[in-house]
């Protein structure tokens, strides 16, 4: 965390009743308008802190961890996959009723065809996608 803007302020702020101190022990009075100066350096002072400190927070926190979307998006990416591929897995999600779709690239049981859905070359595709991504070395579920 970088506090060189909030250690600025401080010292801004030390100057300032440093320099007070100063001229009321030479006997110099102060004038209203040098009170408004300086409180309002005070606001500005402290505003610029609380931004800096909300800010540095920010970049802090986590990323929300749960965010299946956005998961599922990457593990496309990353395996290179096609449009037609994409969707195919978006189907499969959801006929398997798959509230997180990214574990359909770590199960490759999921990639056993249903007996609901007769489209012609589903089963081929299912076969297909699953020898991309998991290779030949899967067993097949019985």
């Amino acid at each position: 965390m970088d506090l060189s803007l909030p250690v600025a302020g401080a010292q801004a702020v030390a100057a300032l009743f440093a320099q007070n101190t100063w001229m009321r022990s030479s006997g110099a009075s102060l004038q209203g308008s040098d009170y408004a100066w300086r409180i309002a350096a005070l606001i500005a002072v402290g505003a610029l802190g609380w931004w800096a400190a909300t800010t540095m927070r920010g970049r802090d926190r986590r990323p929300n961890l749960y965010q299946p979307r956005k998961l599922f998006d990457e593990l496309c990416k990353l395996h290179r996959l096609q449009r037609n591929e994409i969707m195919l897995l978006h189907t499969l999600a959801k006929e398997r009723r798959l509230d997180t779709p990214g574990l359909l690239f770590v199960h490759p049981e999921y990639f056993q065809p249903t007996n609901d859905r007769e489209e012609e070359g589903y089963s081929e595709a299912l076969a297909e996608l699953r020898l991309r991504l998991f290779g030949d070395d899967v067993p097949k579920a019985a």
